[in-house]
């Protein structure tokens, strides 16, 4: 374990808000979520440093695996379609894109096929690698951004979904981010909203806040902060009506009250009456400015 100070603003003074436990791997060890008083950022402190975060990646982990059926039709259909149409206005075809932490790759195996660009991806996991290699026939480069050493100037994109949260340093990220962009290239970024309703309202049962892979939780504020000090121009900053967050936080506290399997398997997103349910509170939620997750469009100067 490691004590950190704030990777933004690099002041070491911060307020305790909560400790939680790790869901995943179930160790029992407790981990502070913690804010600085100087900037206002959200962290793990102290937290696993680079060689123990290994261990809180199980084989298991969702994002190494295909989505499920109903899953998959939603994200393909609803997410990823929209997507492809907000990339569409200003990537040409055979525009080259880096993702992220692809995961299992199916994210960059659609938009490979539906937008005809040229798709490369990154990720920490053998088993991620595999799973994309045998899929979805991607190759993806295992390590971390900032050790590959992509050339200079080398995508006209660079996805980053739900990643940036995960890292040890988001501002490394966003500058070696910024160094491999062509001139007027852009990133694409995604993350949980700490500012959102649903986490005002379940706390720290907050699926957002998921210590300690989620090392870091951003606002539009944090966000912004990090993004303008590498001189990127923040073009969109939009709010999700996705209600995934809020079904995963209640089954949270269903599960740590023992509550019975049907009654946990009903608070899938998998399930569409839970979708169903839930789906009003994540349209106020947006509406409100406070939804669960931020979509970032922001751009390289030419």
């Amino acid at each position: 374990m490691e004590s950190v100070i704030c990777d933004l603003c690099g002041d070491n003074h911060t307020k305790k808000l909560w400790t939680t436990s790790d869901r995943w791997t179930k160790t029992g060890q407790r981990f502070d979520i913690v804010r600085c008083l100087e900037c206002g950022l959200v962290f793990v402190n102290p937290r696993p440093d680079k060689n123990e975060i290994e261990r809180f990646y199980p084989e298991e982990y969702s994002p190494y695996h295909r989505s499920k059926k109903i899953r998959w039709f939603l994200k393909k259909n609803f997410q990823l379609a929209r997507e492809v149409n907000i990339l569409r206005k200003f990537l040409p075809e055979k525009a080259k894109i880096l993702e992220i932490g692809a995961g299992g790759g199916e994210d960059l195996a659609f938009l490979r096929d539906r937008g005809k660009w040229l798709t490369e991806g990154t990720d920490l996991s053998p088993y991620a690698k595999e799973t994309a290699q045998k899929e979805f026939r991607l190759n993806l480069t295992l390590g971390q951004l900032e050790e590959i050493s992509f050339p200079n100037e080398s995508f006209d994109l660079v996805r980053n979904k739900y990643v940036l949260e995960h890292v040890h340093s988001p501002k490394s990220m966003i500058g070696e981010t910024y160094r491999i962009l062509k001139p007027g290239g852009r990133l694409i970024l995604w993350v949980p909203n700490f500012d959102s309703l649903s986490r005002m309202i379940f706390k720290s049962y907050w699926e957002g806040g998921e210590a300690p892979r989620h090392l870091y939780s951003f606002s539009k504020k944090t966000i912004s902060e990090y993004l303008k000090y590498k001189n990127f121009s923040i073009e969109k900053i939009e709010q999700s009506v996705i209600p995934n967050t809020f079904i995963h936080s209640f089954r949270r506290i269903l599960e740590d009250a023992n509550m019975p399997d049907f009654i946990l398997n009903f608070f899938r997103i998998e399930n569409p009456l839970a979708l169903i349910l839930f789906f009003p509170l994540s349209i106020l939620a947006a509406l409100a400015r406070k939804s669960d997750r931020l979509l970032v469009i922001a751009r390289k100067p030419l």
